[in-house]
């Protein structure tokens, strides 16, 4: 029985956003995937991923390890006839990758969007500020200047400790939701 396939559109719109705006251009000649030096027999690739991206099946291309396995040599994107690049569209299907399963959720948006590269550097800078403020220690010291008495040890352990703990949850967290997206797709 057919299977029906449900294009999710807005997969497309964001994959042509990440780099992948031509993936319309391929028409399934399977140059890419002749070319690849990682495309065996058995698991053609990137053809398949070419597409999945086409028809907008995330869920397929989302959860697919194998767009993890292109080391972006661009072999592919050199010899495609139609220009339809599809080194750049799996790194852009990588791309999304990171930002569907970023937790919270607001940073996989954060760090693949430049627009948002001043509030990445503003935050830390408001943060050690306000720590810093608030310990007292907002002023240069008299005297010789000792680091250790503009930056105190505690200070730092304080701003650090708990920031590199969320750092490797928020990993963490992110790591399991793809990889309970993998598993439950195979």
């Amino acid at each position: 029985m057919p299977t029906t396939v449900a294009p999710d559109l807005e997969f497309i719109r964001s994959l042509k956003q990440f780099g992948g705006e031509n993936l319309k251009s391929c028409y399934q000649c399977a140059t890419c995937t002749v070319v690849c030096p990682i495309s065996t027999d058995e698991r053609p690739f990137p053809r398949r991923e070419m597409i999945h991206a086409q028809w907008g099946m995330k869920e397929k291309l989302v959860t697919d390890p194998l767009v993890w396995v292109c080391h972006n040599c661009r072999d592919c994107s050199s010899y495609c006839p139609r220009g339809a690049k599809p080194g750049e569209l799996l790194a852009a299907v990588r791309d999304y990758t990171i930002t569907h399963f970023a937790w919270p959720r607001a940073f996989g948006r954060f760090f693949n969007d430049a627009k948002y590269l001043p509030l990445l550097f503003g935050i830390p800078i408001v943060l050690l500020l306000a720590v810093l403020a608030g310990e007292g220690h907002l002023h240069i010291p008299e005297g010789r200047i000792v680091y250790s008495k503009l930056f105190p040890i505690h200070t730092i352990e304080n701003i650090f400790i708990p920031l590199v703990g969320f750092a490797l949850v928020a990993g963490l967290i992110g790591m399991r939701r793809y990889w309970t997206a993998i598993s439950a797709h195979r």
